[in-house]
């Protein structure tokens, strides 16, 4: 698969424009997320299987960065649209492009949207995210 992907990119000449980093160091990938404005990922359906969260959406917004996803799948509990965010029917390349312009040609809503990003990824912290949990699990177990 990885083979195909470069293929595709050499295909377009696009080389420049898109690299294959591989595994990254956590210093390496906090650098890559200040490079960015927009983090994109267009995770499709195969075989009944789909990005069932996307750890990677929240770190982008930790970092404050707006995300564009594809729905359905799991990306829908992170990505609120037009709060930090868009969601997109897989395979519309059209929204996608229409999404990443209208965030590249509007300063003023990256800027609100990567503040709410910000907001957002704290809403996913470990400690609200084990509170939550610890409440669920109150209300669900016995007491003994």
């Amino acid at each position: 698969y990885f083979r195909e992907l470069q293929s595709f990119v050499a295909q377009r000449g696009a080389e420049k424009y898109v690299l294959f980093l591989g595994d990254v160091s956590g210093d390496k990938l906090f650098e890559l997320y200040a490079e960015a404005k927009i983090f994109l990922l267009p995770s499709v359906e195969v075989g009944g299987a789909f990005e069932g969260f996307g750890l990677v959406l929240l770190e982008a917004n930790a970092a404050g960065i707006p995300v564009i996803g594809t729905t359905p799948s799991g990306m829908d509990d992170i990505i609120t649209d037009v709060q930090n965010g868009f969601l997109v029917r897989q395979g519309d390349v059209g929204g996608m492009k229409n999404f990443l312009e209208w965030l590249l040609q509007d300063p003023v809503l990256l800027g609100e949207m990567s503040r709410q990003s910000i907001a957002r990824a704290r809403a996913f912290s470990w400690d609200r995210t084990v509170a939550r949990y610890v409440v669920r699990y109150d209300e669900i177990l016995p007491r003994s």
